[in-house]
């Protein structure tokens, strides 16, 4: 695997772990912030909403790069 190859590899790891992190502690906040009765769409739904769009086009962004990087 050329040095390129690693170093996609090493962002694609480091993407996850943010992924990973973020999405816990949007559950965690959740979680604690949440008010009993009330349902998590009707609290949170603008911020899981904009969390929801913010990944999707993350996750579109990362896949014209690969291609593109493929296309090299």
């Amino acid at each position: 695997m050329s040095s390129g190859g690693w170093a996609l590899a090493a962002v694609m790891m480091v993407t996850v772990a943010v992924l990973v992190f973020l999405i816990g502690s949007m559950a965690r906040s959740i979680r604690d912030e949440r008010t009993p009765g009330r349902g998590v769409w009707k609290e949170f739904g603008l911020g899981l909403a904009l969390m929801t769009l913010f990944f999707a086009t993350w996750a579109a962004h990362g896949v014209s790069q690969w291609q593109s990087y493929t296309d090299e």
